[in-house]
């Protein structure tokens, strides 16, 4: 055994492969999967503003691509509030869509700190605040946008996997009423708007951008008359935030795959060791990814795998429906039909939501799932983490 592992470390350093640890090597033996995050490990770690695509009546407007051109209104102040950058030795630091987010638009934020700085604030937006955003001078901004009134965050309700979503009450100077803003998962955020602001092409637009790799937020954002104040920010329940809210239109992100993804994937296959994802990202864009770094190889299948629970009377459901259209014979309902795809190089694809439905009420099915399942889309991280003892548990 120490023979062999000596000729392994020797063949591995000639490929710059080197192992301080040479038990490791019979371990590294016996790996038969590799699970990958998509966003920072598959992809760059950045994310590149796209644009921004508002929405207008019914309908959506064209892609704005330079945000700091964008005149002054509710999406713009979605764009520069709704986050939750901080400072550290006045160098913004978070989330690193939230920085770029907030560097399209070329504000700044100030925190508010000290007697003095405060008394300003209270005097300004009569309200104290947690941090202040300011727009960029003016000889910075396009003579078409001037932006001179800074805007004050009066509390910030953090981004929950669980909720996927994150909102903001905020302040303009003088004694207007406050403003909440969110963004999070298109989806959630329609659910959570008045169904009159969602254009009828949301849907649509959703669908076509997320299959060509974009990665999508939804923006929204109401008036709230009765909060006027920072103490009174502090009161309001969130739920009651992020209800009822308008849609005002979509941020798009572009994520690259790391130039070095796609030849290590095609090793793992070539070693026989098999790939799997599992994102937080949207299900179409987890898909353009798999198929762009040939986790999914050109003309291997994908197909859906979509659980609903019992409901209503109604018994648990799981339907099997192919991404490619039209619609193949592989469509069906597993509950109704028997029809369960064993076909080889069919690669399964399901969301957080499902997978939760099928370890609760299709326990049995959950091994054969994953035998063929490549892509989890929109998984929380306890799901992730079931996912990969799952992984383990398959004989």
């Amino acid at each position: 055994m120490t023979v062999g592992t000596i000729y392994a470390q020797n063949r591995l350093k000639k490929h710059g492969i080197f192992c301080i640890s040479p038990p490791r090597i019979n371990l590294c033996g016996k790996v038969r999967l590799v699970c990958f995050d998509k966003t920072g490990t598959l992809t760059e770690e950045g994310l590149d503003i796209w644009g921004v695509m508002p929405r207008e009546d019914s309908s959506f407007l064209p892609i704005v691509h330079e945000v700091r051109c964008m005149s002054n209104g509710p999406l713009l102040r979605c764009l520069v509030t709704c986050h939750t950058v901080s400072l550290l030795r006045d160098q913004p630091v978070g989330d690193p869509m939230d920085l770029k987010m907030l560097e399209s638009t070329g504000w700044t934020q100030e925190t508010v700190e000290g007697v003095e700085v405060e008394a300003q604030v209270v005097r300004l937006f009569g309200s104290k605040a947690l941090v202040v955003m300011k727009p960029p001078p003016l000889e910075d901004q396009p003579s078409d946008a001037q932006h001179t009134v800074p805007i004050a965050v009066l509390r910030r309700f953090p981004f929950a996997s669980s909720l996927q979503r994150m909102s903001v009450l905020v302040k303009l100077p003088g004694g207007t009423p406050s403003e909440a803003y969110m963004k999070g998962a298109p989806e959630m955020v329609a659910s959570r708007c008045k169904q009159e602001s969602v254009p009828g092409d949301f849907s649509e637009m959703l669908r076509h951008y997320t299959s060509d790799g974009f990665r999508v937020l939804g923006l929204s954002y109401k008036p709230l008359a009765a909060v006027r104040t920072f103490e009174e920010a502090q009161e309001v329940p969130r739920d009651s935030v992020e209800s009822g809210m308008l849609f005002l239109g979509f941020l798009l992100m572009k994520n690259l795959l790391k130039p070095e993804t796609a030849p290590v994937i095609h090793l793992l296959r070539s070693a026989e060791i098999r790939t799997v994802m599992a994102t937080g990202d949207n299900m179409l864009t987890a898909v353009n990814v798999a198929r762009s770094c040939r986790m999914v190889e050109v003309g291997e299948p994908v197909v859906f795998v979509n659980a609903v629970p019992p409901s209503d009377g109604q018994p648990s459901a799981l339907k099997f429906i192919p991404a490619e259209s039209p619609p193949q014979q592989l469509e069906g309902s597993y509950q109704q039909e028997g029809c369960f795809p064993e076909q080889p190089l069919t690669h399964f694809a399901l969301n957080g939501k499902s997978f939760a439905v099928v370890c609760e009420h299709f326990p049995d099915l959950l091994p054969k799932i994953l035998v063929q399942a490549t892509i989890f889309a929109r998984m929380s991280p306890d799901q992730k983490t079931l996912l990969v003892r799952s992984l383990q548990g398959l004989k």
